[in-house]
């Protein structure tokens, strides 16, 4: 059924003489598992991500207290800076901001970004 509302038409002794339709759910059963599924998770191309936002103007944010948002003219400074800068152990979050979107990388992406600094394979 996949989750759509089945029309079916109202009994006979329905008020409106039997003419009247109305929706009935047919066959859901929602999941009782509610916790989150890490395979419905958007997968991450570090190099695809560094080449297609290499022009792109990219903000670091930690998220602590009084800490200013720090803008660079490519998500690989802006990686960089995170490094630099602690990254890999405090709350952060990356964003580029594109001309009709701004796409956010949170802790976890931004970690695998890190990991895949260009130019730093053996120096992790």
């Amino acid at each position: 059924m996949n989750g759509r509302a089945l029309l079916r038409k109202a009994p006979a002794g329905a008020p409106l003489g039997g003419q009247q339709r109305f929706l009935r759910r047919a066959g859901i059963r929602w999941p009782t598992n509610r916790r989150r599924c890490k395979a419905n998770a958007m997968a991450l191309d570090p190099e695809k991500a560094f080449l297609d936002y290499s022009t792109a103007d990219c903000s670091v944010q930690f998220w602590t207290a009084n800490a200013p948002a720090v803008q660079f003219t490519s998500l690989e400074a802006a990686v960089r800076f995170a490094k630099d800068h602690g990254g890999r152990w405090e709350e952060i979050e990356i964003t580029v901001h594109l001309p009709r979107e701004d796409i956010a990388f949170a802790t976890g992406k931004v970690h695998q970004l890190i990991d895949a600094l260009p130019g730093e394979l053996g120096k992790k």
